[in-house]
């Protein structure tokens, strides 16, 4: 009797196991959109502020994540994921503004990389391109992506980061 209670209270299977750890760890890595459902003017100004740069006032924001804007979970720093479109003049006097000006810009590396589950995020397609890993007070970096095909608008891509 007290054999099949017990059998009655077992932990779960395999299959009811691997649904908790999924569960659990899903929370940590789910994707939330990677298009913001809000890019009103605070937010873009809250992103500006943690990343340190000033965004001319024709900046269109395509994509903007912001990892401390997700699950908590497993998360131990910040990072955000910028994608915007500027018209070529803008561009200019943006990248040659600080941070960029100091930047190491490269034609063969990429600093800024596809997420898989972000269809607007492929800097992978971009051709042809200059990319660099620009170093920030504080222990934090951005790594910038430009397509440089000459059509308007200039997309650039941003990721800054903490360390």
């Amino acid at each position: 009797m007290l054999l099949n209670g017990w059998r009655r209270c077992r932990l779960p299977g395999p299959s009811g196991a691997a649904l908790i750890a999924l569960l659990l760890l899903g929370c940590a890595g789910a994707p939330w959109p990677a298009l913001a459902p809000d890019r009103s003017v605070a937010l873009q100004a809250r992103a500006a502020a943690a990343m340190g740069l000033t965004f001319p006032p024709d900046t269109r924001f395509l994509v903007l994540r912001r990892a401390s804007d997700g699950p908590a979970l497993f998360r131990l720093d910040d990072s955000i994921h910028l994608k915007i479109a500027l018209s070529s003049a803008s561009a200019a006097r943006f990248l040659a503004a600080r941070p960029f000006s100091d930047a190491q810009w490269d034609a063969g590396t990429r600093w800024v990389h596809d997420e898989p589950n972000w269809p607007d995020w492929r800097p992978s397609r971009v051709q042809p391109f200059r990319s660099a890993q620009i170093a920030l007070p504080k222990g934090e970096f951005l790594d910038v992506l430009v397509d440089e095909d000459g059509l308007e608008p200039v997309i650039v891509y941003l990721v800054w980061f903490e360390t």
